[in-house]
């Protein structure tokens, strides 16, 4: 089951970020014979004032983003709070789990939020001061200063956009060091309110897509702006998830742990269905959104109006990317599921050292499915040994794929266990979508930064060639009604723009979910598309999970219309 691969997953990252050697490596930085300078990288110290630090990336495998909350309290200080004695090796392995868990504790995009705050916070200080910083109080301290803070923020037009990210990050970072939250004081959401009203400091929407920019850009944009058939063929299927299954780029390709979707948790169902509509889906599973939770969604195959071929650019995707896919029957259904697993190498709890010796002995390796992939791991290994701003639960290799009882994937295992690494080395499912290693697929999960490129500029030039259409008199109505004011001339095009499409297509055919019989069509398309997720959890959530395959086809309703 879907429920019980992801839960051994959960247990495999778990077991390296708090396993013997992973306290090991910690206790050796802690006690000061890691062998890292200062130079290097300088410790976070605790908070406690004791005079012990530790090296977040080199020694721990942290981001260094979590340095913003100086929220570290060492291992030593956490002991002390247990026993009064000399502790022994339990409690020194127990306060040591606690020590990594308070520091690990939150998404490194929330701290990643922190440090940006703390940056600006300092610019203001320094410009205010005439570089004199020490001379001012910093506005997570002040009230006065805090004002005069948000009054320079929004004083300038770039800051002024991202004024509600850094507002959430200011809240939460003076909630995290248990100083007084000036964003909840009356007098100070009194001045918001004011100058989003004065300076018109609201963020500015993306544009809706419409019918002919999806066209345009699935049957012309993405072959212009990639020759690649393996990236045409990743980038349709990324905008089939965006579009009909409503999915956010970020939780398809880098949600959970860094793989995003999981390849065997996508599936192509077929069944007679008196719908015709319904009689081919997708099914796949949402492990976590933005908001944390996950969800199950069904989409259909084949939209309504558009005829937008979801599943065909999907199963195209799996041929084109050799991916071996399995069908059987469940009930009424046929089901069709890639069958793609990884052999995934944690590096958060192994040493720098150690690290190198993989590199070498996997480019002589006897299996040569890690003999092929090796010079991408090497790539990998010693790009996230250079990272400071990845988090833990990224730092891992892929060394290679295939099918779960494929000769690839029992060997490189076998021989991983026979030259000593096989407490780091694990079979897991792997990745829905890859990256590339120069012109082949590798088995490492594609990441958000490097989905956005392809797919935003295939839909920037679907838009610029549907607007030439526009103004040569192929008029285009969706285009003129989704018209917005700003700098870009009334358009301003961005991945969410599909999502924004889908999500005002099942807006405006709320009546036909009502005449399927849906109870609650709204929270459905809340649901769908990960809205409100917190909200509804108890209803829908647990709703969806219960149905069996046939129940969840309603799901599919939601976009179907399209």
């Amino acid at each position: 089951p879907v429920e019980d691969m992801t839960r051994r997953l959960r247990c495999v990252r778990v077991g390296h970020e708090m396993g013997e050697e992973r306290l090991r490596l910690a206790w050796r930085c802690l006690d000061g014979r890691c062998g890292v300078s200062n130079e290097e990288e300088p410790r976070l110290f605790c908070s406690e004032g004791c005079g012990r630090g530790l090296h977040l990336v080199r020694c721990l495998g942290q981001s260094a983003h979590r340095a913003a909350t100086q929220g570290l309290k060492c291992a030593v200080c956490w002991a002390a709070e247990i026993t009064s004695d000399e502790p022994t090796p339990g409690i020194k392995s127990t306060a040591m789990r606690g020590s990594l868990l308070h520091l690990s504790t939150g998404k490194v995009g929330t701290h990643s939020g922190y440090a940006e705050y703390e940056r600006l916070e300092s610019k203001w200080a320094s410009e205010v001061s005439g570089g004199r910083m020490s001379a001012v109080t910093l506005p997570r301290n002040s009230k006065a200063a805090f004002i005069s803070f948000i009054d320079w923020l929004t004083s300038d037009g770039e800051r002024a956009r991202s004024f509600a990210t850094l507002m959430r990050s200011a809240s939460g970072l003076m909630v995290q060091l248990k100083l007084q939250d000036w964003t909840k004081d009356r007098s100070v959401k009194a001045i918001f309110k004011e100058l989003e009203r004065s300076r018109g400091i609201e963020s500015e929407p993306c544009t809706l897509a419409t019918a002919r920019m999806i066209q345009i850009m699935r049957t012309r944009t993405i072959a212009e702006v990639s020759r690649s058939p393996l990236i045409q063929s990743r980038v349709k299927g990324q905008m089939g998830f965006e579009l009909v299954g409503g999915v956010r780029l970020g939780e398809a390709v880098g949600a959970d742990g860094g793989h995003g979707l999981f390849a065997n948790d996508v599936c192509v169902q077929q069944c007679r269905h008196e719908e015709a509509a319904l009689q081919e889906t997708i099914e796949f599973r949402v492990e976590s959104s933005k908001t944390i939770l996950g969800r199950t969604v069904v989409a259909v195959g084949t939209t309504q109006n558009l005829r937008y071929p979801f599943a065909r650019d999907l199963e195209e995707y799996w041929q084109t990317w050799g991916v071996e896919t399995s069908q059987y029957q469940d009930g009424a259904f046929t089901i069709t599921r890639p069958d793609y697993w990884v052999v995934r190498v944690s590096l958060v709890d192994m040493s720098k050292s150690r690290q190198q010796r993989l590199i070498e002995l996997l480019a002589r390796s006897t299996v040569e499915s890690l003999r092929k992939n090796a010079a991408a791991s090497r790539m990998y290994i010693d790009r996230l040994a250079r990272a400071t701003k990845i988090d833990q639960e990224r730092r891992f290799v892929n060394v290679c794929g295939g099918a779960k009882r494929s000769a690839d994937v029992i060997e490189a295992k076998r021989w991983l266990d026979e030259h000593g690494f096989g407490s780091w080395a694990d079979v897991v499912k792997g990745p829905l979508f890859r990256a590339m290693h120069g012109a082949m697929p590798s088995h490492m999960p594609l990441q958000p930064d490097s989905c956005y490129k392809d797919m935003v500029a295939a839909l920037k030039r679907a838009g610029e060639l549907t607007l030439e259409r526009h103004r040569a008199g192929d008029v285009d109505t969706e285009l003129e009604r989704n018209a917005i004011d700003n700098a870009e001339g009334g358009y301003r095009w961005s991945s969410h723009s599909l999502r924004r499409y889908a999500d005002s297509v099942a807006r405006r055919h709320l009546g036909k979910l009502t005449e399927a019989g849906v109870a609650k069509p709204c929270e459905l398309i809340d649901y769908y598309f990960g809205w409100k997720l917190r909200e509804m959890m108890k209803d829908m959530q647990l709703h969806y999970a219960n149905e069996d395959r046939g129940g969840r086809l309603s799901l599919a309703r939601v976009t179907m219309m399209m």
